[in-house]
């Protein structure tokens, strides 16, 4: 790429050079010399690609290796496991020649909760099969996995039997919350939605029977895999990944809605709240096959 212009050195915009490049390569492989490559504007490479330096984008900028669409083409473009991951999920939802990102075997250690839909950005919906397979993902010890936890008192009529009303601050309470309370309030019930502007929390199932207005806690695990922001997601699947949650974190929050999300051949190992949760319909259908869930709460 430096034949071609590029400067690498990490605030001039070398997506020309890269695309020259690419363009002059014809079948054979761009080399990428030592160097930070800022690219301000998606990029896709059609030829295979080595990378001794690395690239630097923004969020929404879109990378698309043709010949490199895994983890470790990704990880070397970046030379950070976890920003490649994030780069390769943002392009297996923005492109039609791949319907999996495969993490090669590659552990990715997170210290905070991996927000999915944030890591695409560009859209909350989605219809089409997509797959991430093959890898580990470890946490770290972090103060990002520390449950975040808020109480308020609450109205609730048999009439409405889904809300609380008048929930003061009702904007700070996380969608994906467990709500607790003295009284009336079932094994597993979430945060669906917030309602800030009429002080209004939506909840996953029906209270049953608590007074009229008492105290509740609403408490909010952190998830390696954070789906939460996806309003609605079908057929995505989990194939062949450990999530190693070493009694730190939880493993996957799934999205709001959509349907036949599929967690294949899977180890669960020492999820500290919840291996998997649903907090509105995205369970529907859902499939869990031939996978290992091994608590952190017994040796």
């Amino acid at each position: 790429v430096r034949d071609y212009g590029a400067e690498g050195d990490g605030t001039t915009d070398d997506r020309a050079a890269f695309a020259a490049a690419d363009a002059a390569a014809d079948g054979r492989e761009v080399v990428v010399h030592d160097g930070d490559y800022f690219i301000g504007s998606n990029l896709t490479v059609t030829n295979p690609i080595r990378f001794d330096g690395k690239l630097v984008m923004p969020d929404s900028i879109r990378l698309s290796l043709k010949e490199n669409f895994d983890l470790d083409g990704y990880s070397e473009a970046f030379d950070d496991d976890l920003e490649g991951f994030k780069k390769g999920v943002q392009q297996l939802f923005n492109q039609s020649d791949f319907e999996a990102f495969d993490m090669c075997g590659r552990r990715v250690v997170l210290d905070e909760p991996l927000d999915i839909q944030a890591s695409v950005g560009n859209r909350n919906t989605y219809a089409n099969r997509r797959v991430v397979r093959n890898g580990q993902f470890v946490a770290a010890a972090s103060p990002g996995w520390t449950d975040t936890v808020q109480t308020r008192s609450g109205s609730w009529s048999e009439s409405a039997a889904f809300e609380l009303t008048g929930v003061s601050n009702a904007d700070s309470i996380p969608v994906g919350s467990l709500v607790t309370a003295p009284q009336g309030v079932g094994r597993e019930v979430y945060v669906r939605a917030v309602n800030a502007a009429l002080n209004k929390v939506f909840l996953s199932s029906p209270l049953v029977q608590p007074p009229a207005s008492q105290t509740y806690t609403f408490t909010r695990f952190k998830y390696m895999m954070d789906f939460i922001g996806w309003q609605n997601l079908q057929r995505f699947v989990v194939s062949d990944i450990e999530f190693l949650c070493a009694g730190l974190s939880s493993a996957i929050m799934l999205p709001l809605d959509g349907l036949v999300f599929q967690i294949q051949d899977c180890f669960f190992t020492g999820p500290k709240d919840r291996g998997i949760t649903s907090v509105d319909e995205g369970c529907q259908g859902m499939l869990i096959d031939r996978c290992q869930f091994l608590s952190n709460e017994q040796t």
